[in-house]
């Protein structure tokens, strides 16, 4: 009864339904929150930190290039990349547009195009409006100093003060920070294209970091690509939380890591020594007009590459003037058939093996001798000439027949032992084997004809390393052009120090061949142009026909070279000459030889070497080095990759 008297009827069923209302309504808000919270959890929290989240990438700088000297090779200047954000512009493109034209250089309307407000997706699935647009990449820092107070200058149009505050924010911002800089770098090369084929050049990567577009040098070619990891550094990265108006809220600041500049790669190139080779490779190439002119300057007791040059060079600050041609660095990405500057490694082989000696006499058959079906001839018609003789005179005749004397095996070993048919492991790329094959891939005539430099495929940088062995009393080391890595207080983080490959003779058998390469440097030898009025000279002279893979036979062009070192005894450099298909003049002791000259006289003076010798008459005339023999041809292969070698038959 009592309870009657409190509800009646109609007000239960009012109070059931409010009831039943109640938990339907707080029933349904939990399953939203469930849904919100625990179904939807991460996807909301992306999307909110995507909305107020902001992670900028810093730009490591890079690291310098330097000589051995520390002059610089590589370095970059400071500039900014220029940048808008279109949200905070709004419908302003053309005010902001009207006051930059002028600076950059750009037409108004492109750059009231480039302005304008655009949307789109990020990878979140949040549909954003356009923040960040490039205007220029590069841009000096006195463009940004210019840029900053022309912008300062944009003004409404009518009075600001009547404004409301909401748009007086909005033409304060305009100015301050609707045009931004980041700080980037240009790369530039001081010397132009001084040692531009060790040194190398960079590209421009574009890629998306934490939904950023990111605009970073890295290297394509030479010393830039092969340490590019080295000197790039590594980026840094701030994460941080920004309000409604874009700024951010430093008390939320997460992640903050500064970016670790690059490394500074110090070489053993030698600036002066680099400007001395190139100056005289150009000078013979203006002379004999040859397809190319190449020179290596090394240390033969460390494998230090103090110089190495092509006369098809570029400047890398141009890359638009140069071809793919010109930027290839043919001294370790082409092979080519050395000719008699092999006889080198002939010759060490017969001694190392005992069965010749410097004094044994060879009959060289009046310069035409048959064996094997083919013809090898000479230059000259020589009778019986002792082997050192023979070796001054670069008779292919006798080191054809010393040659026979030893095992297709043994000399085989020797020949890979001087590092032919593998990578000398310079820290350089694009380097390639050259071609030696295996003696059950030889023809009868091959040990006649591989011991005078022809049916195999030498890179310059190889034969150059082979002969340095002799100079190092037969120790075969590893050719180097990075001397240290240092950072930008000075301080030494990496060494690299001279890496021994090998014995490939011992230092009596290279005292003899240092004897009969002194005597091609004399009256009685090819390379008399080559010799140094206070230096004995120990080196060897080389002509080789060119293979035509076109006409299957070999053309009337050669490869002139001549390689030495000095002084003969103890010797301090070690020089290469290969001129490439000279137009005028044929053989090496005529065309490479004088360069060698010249590049020794000054080589020596700058680095101060103490003489070895008075002071020594030249001969007017020299006589004429070794025709190529006629031999049998074999085409040539692809070396790897995408370089094309020259080529060998």
């Amino acid at each position: 009864m009592a309870s009657q008297a409190l509800f009646r009827p109609s007000q239960l069923r009012w109070l059931f339904g409010l009831t039943t209302c109640l938990v339907l309504a707080l029933m349904a808000l939990g399953g939203r929150l469930y849904v919100l919270q625990v179904q939807r959890h991460e996807e909301l929290k992306t999307l909110a930190e995507g909305l107020t989240r902001d992670a900028t990438v810093r730009e490591p700088w890079r690291g310098d290039i330097r000589d051995v000297n520390g002059n610089p090779l590589a370095t970059s200047h400071p500039v900014k990349r220029l940048c808008a954000d279109p949200s905070l512009i709004r419908n302003r493109q053309w005010d902001v547009a009207r006051a930059l034209a002028p600076i950059l250089g750009r037409s108004e309307t492109e750059l009231a195009d480039r302005l304008k407000i655009t949307t789109r997706v990020d990878t979140n699935g949040v549909v954003r409006t356009n923040q960040f647009v490039d205007l220029r990449f590069e841009a000096t820092l006195e463009q940004w100093s210019q840029v900053t107070q022309a912008m300062a200058q944009v003004r409404f149009e009518g009075d600001e003060s009547v404004l409301p505050k909401r748009e007086k924010r909005f033409w304060n911002t305009l100015r301050q920070r609707a045009i931004f800089g980041l700080d980037s770098q240009r790369r530039s090369y001081p010397n132009g294209q001084l040692a531009s084929h060790v040194i190398g050049v960079v590209g421009i990567t574009n890629y998306t970091l934490h939904d950023t577009w990111i605009r970073e040098l890295f290297g394509v070619e030479g010393i830039e690509a092969s340490f590019n990891k080295q000197l790039s550094g590594v980026r840094g990265i701030r994460v941080t939380e920004k309000d409604r108006s874009n700024r951010e809220i430093v008390r939320f600041r997460g992640q903050d890591a500064e970016p670790v500049a690059g490394l500074n790669v110090v070489l053993t190139i030698d600036l002066v020594l680099q400007k001395i080779l190139e100056a005289e490779l150009a000078e013979a190439a203006a002379k004999f007009r040859p397809e190319n002119a190449m020179g290596i300057v090394v240390r033969p007791r460390t494998g230090e590459i103090l110089a190495m040059a092509n006369s098809r060079t570029f400047d890398p600050n141009d890359l638009s003037a140069s071809t793919v041609q010109h930027r290839r660095n043919r001294i370790i990405t082409d092979f080519y058939e050395p000719g008699s500057t092999f006889k080198v490694v002939s010759l060490s082989a017969a001694l190392s093996e005992r069965v010749a000696r410097l004094s044994d006499t060879f009959d060289c058959e009046h310069g035409s001798w048959r064996y094997g079906g083919l013809v090898l001839t000479d230059h000259e018609h020589y009778g019986n000439l002792p082997l050192e003789i023979v070796f001054a005179k670069s008779s292919n005749i006798g080191i054809a027949k010393m040659a026979l004397r030893m095992s297709e095996t043994n000399f085989h070993r020797y020949v890979r032992g001087f590092g032919f048919g593998s990578r000398t492991g310079i820290e350089l790329p694009g380097e390639v084997t050259g071609r030696l094959r295996e003696p059950k891939y030889w023809h009868k005539t091959s040990l006649t004809r591989i011991p005078i430099g022809y049916e195999i495929g030498a890179t310059p940088l190889q034969m150059v390393m082979a002969v340095s062995a002799v100079a190092n009393q037969g120790v075969l080391m590893q050719p180097h052009v990075v001397k240290r890595l240092v950072d930008n207080e000075g301080r030494t983080v990496v060494e690299y120090s001279p890496a021994r490959v090998r014995e490939a003779m011992t230092p009596a058998i290279a005292k003899q061949v240092v004897q009969a390469m002194k005597t091609v440097v004399s009256t009685n030898g090819t390379g008399m142009k080559a010799a140094l009025e206070n230096y004995t000279v120990a080196g060897k002279t080389g002509t080789a026909w060119k293979w035509n893979s076109t006409t299957m036979r070999y053309d009337k062009r050669y490869y002139s070279s001549f390689i030495g070192f000095f002084p003969a005894d103890d010797p301090e450099l070690c020089i290469s000459i290969v001129v490439d298909d000279p137009q005028s003049g044929v053989y090496g002791g005529q065309v490479a030889a004088p360069v060698f000259r010249k590049v020794a006289e000054q080589a020596s003076h700058y680095l101060k070497i103490a003489p070895d010798r008075g002071s020594l008459s030249l001969p007017a005339e020299d006589s004429r080095p070794p025709a190529p023999a006629m031999v049998r041809s074999f085409p040539a292969t692809q070396a790897s990759g995408s370089v094309r070698p020259v080529n060998i038959p």
